[in-house]
């Protein structure tokens, strides 16, 4: 439908067509419970993309393997906690 411009009557009339084409799906039990919600006139448009606000995949990377590395350490420290000292034999 976006990649064609068609409206979404058009769209849906085009899809059942394409289902009625193939002698599997012919029967309107496969294609007439498909019907259309809201605005049947309105051509829909993809909005030109605009250049991402994110930061770069190194920078989320490098964040998110600091913030993995400080858990494991936290975890590591609190087990070390948890068992206390070792006698020395």
């Amino acid at each position: 439908m976006l990649e064609n411009n068609m409206r979404p009557a058009e769209a849906l009339r085009a899809a059942q067509n394409t289902l009625r084409a193939d002698t599997h799906w012919r029967s309107p039990h496969y294609w007439a419970a498909f019907t259309l919600q809201g605005e049947y006139e309105q051509t829909l448009r993809i909005p030109p993309s605009k250049p991402s606000q994110h930061a770069p995949a190194t920078v989320q990377n490098a964040v998110g393997l600091a913030l993995l590395l400080m858990l494991l350490c936290g975890i590591g420290w609190g087990y070390l906690r948890r068992r206390g000292p070792r006698a020395v034999a």
